[in-house]
């Protein structure tokens, strides 16, 4: 294990290949630290942690790691605005206490500082041996490693060492700013790796006929043009088309190219059959003759309709029910009631009796 307490001994532990560096006291860099062989960086004591400052620089990484890794515990790297790193055949891994700070600022709409990391290539990926530390953000770069691709493979950016990564760890990481538009960084469902991956997006159909379709349920950036398929026709409906509106709207045949966002389609049906209930007054060609019959009513197969709440009237008779028999043995209906599921045209009734009712026709 080498001490060090300057940028001169620092570089000059790294020259001698020592696998432990404890950091005796802050200290600035002056340029890029070249890191070719597997070396751990940390503070001397559980109770101290120590910054190393870059100066800032007009171009480069404050770190280049190249065939080898560099691990750092209870140390901060304050990158003074440098971008941090740059890993080629090797990666950094985060052990407890670390903290990366200033490296890179971010211009634009964002406000906050972001520590800027390029990977190269699977090997080169940020290795996390503990929780990263509150509020460190790491923007990835785009490589050749870390590039869209059109089979929408997921990117491995970050991998845990020893524990299990959180939600909190994969909010560190911000994606490339471009070219990775409906992209998302989230944990692996092992909750072991931190992928930058197509985001999965739903589809969801308002069908009042809950018809069977064969369409998709998620979509992503990576799919294509995605062509919807036509419900099945249940008996007695014609599709008429999937809109993006209730009411109104559009007709929507495809989810273009390059979609991303939720998406809800309405379908939109057209009666092609219908049964008709008919009112029958049930009172033969004699006297006195009915008034005030309800009108027949057409309904849509397995469709349902309300029976007209007004009555019938008859001189010297008193309504009593509706009823699917001329004899009153059938199914009882009330005026007001509702009927479901029709399957069929069919009568109704209606069902006196005699009483003293005076109104004249």
């Amino acid at each position: 294990m080498a001490q060090v307490s300057n940028e001169t001994e620092f570089r000059s532990a790294l020259n001698r290949l020592e696998p432990l560096i404890e950091i005796t006291a802050d200290f600035s860099l002056t340029a890029q630290i070249l890191i070719s062989y597997s070396v751990t960086v940390k503070s001397s004591g559980s109770q101290n942690t120590f910054t190393l400052t870059g100066a800032k620089a007009s171009g480069g990484y404050l770190f280049h790691i190249d065939g080898g890794s560099l691990t750092l515990q209870n140390i901060i790297i304050n990158g003074g605005g440098s971008p941090l790193l740059f890993a080629a055949g090797g990666g950094l891994v985060l052990d407890e206490g670390a903290l990366l700070k200033n490296t890179s600022m971010v211009n634009g709409q964002k406000q906050e500082s972001a520590d800027e990391i390029y990977i190269a290539d699977r090997d080169s990926v940020l290795r996390i041996k503990a929780p990263l530390s509150p509020g460190m953000l790491l923007q990835v770069d785009a490589s050749d490693y870390v590039s869209p691709n059109p089979e929408g493979k997921p990117i491995l950016i970050g991998t845990a060492c020893d524990t299990l990564l959180s939600g909190i760890d994969a909010k560190a990481f911000q994606k490339p700013e471009t070219g990775f538009d409906g992209w998302e960084i989230r944990l692996s469902d092992d909750r072991r790796q931190i992928l930058l991956a197509p985001q999965i997006y739903s589809i969801t159909y308002d069908d009042p006929l809950n018809a069977f379709h064969p369409n998709p349920q998620t979509y992503t950036i990576t799919d294509g043009k995605l062509q919807l398929q036509p419900p099945e026709n249940p008996q007695g409906y014609q599709f008429a088309g999937w809109y993006d509106r209730p009411d109104g709207g559009r007709p929507v045949t495809s989810v273009p190219e390059n979609s991303t966002g939720d998406i809800t389609l309405y379908a939109r049906w057209m009666v092609s059959e219908s049964f008709t209930v008919t009112f029958d007054a049930n009172s033969g060609s004699s006297f006195p003759r009915v008034w005030q019959m309800p009108r027949d009513i057409a309904v849509a197969p397995q469709g349902s309709f309300i029976i007209p709440s007004f009555t019938p009237k008859r001189t010297c008779y008193r309504f009593i029910e509706w009823n699917t028999s001329p004899d009153g043995r059938g199914l009882r209906c009330l005026p007001g009631e509702v009927i479901t599921d029709v399957n069929r045209s069919f009568t109704l009734y209606a069902i006196w009796r005699l009483g003293w009712s005076w109104e004249l026709i």
